[in-house]
């Protein structure tokens, strides 16, 4: 089933992903679009969940929003994610992927 949604955008953004509220892994967004992006990460082994959620990492580290998104897609490199709302997180979230 094809998910991707929207024109998909290149980014090299460093986003921390966390599973069951906690940080699990740092990693750098490859594309994104509306409905959802693609994070490269050194070992997407270690996020076993089926919804994550996504912060954006800005130059001095800190967080600015949580994104909730379903892992969608599994590769030896990185996980293609879906956002499961259009709260208000997901267009700060993409807002800061556009000038990153």
């Amino acid at each position: 089933m094809e998910h991707r949604h929207g024109r998909r955008m290149l980014s090299e953004s460093k986003v921390r992903l966390y599973q069951r509220g906690l940080a699990e892994e740092t990693g750098i967004v490859e594309n994104f679009s509306s409905a959802g992006l693609f994070v490269k990460l050194d070992d997407p082994s270690a996020l076993t969940a089926s919804c994550l959620e996504v912060a954006p990492v800005d130059s001095l580290g800190r967080l600015e929003c949580r994104v909730p998104a379903a892992v969608i897609h599994r590769s030896h490199d990185g996980l293609g994610l879906m956002f499961v709302s259009e709260a208000p997180e997901v267009y700060e979230l993409l807002g800061f992927l556009r000038q990153s």
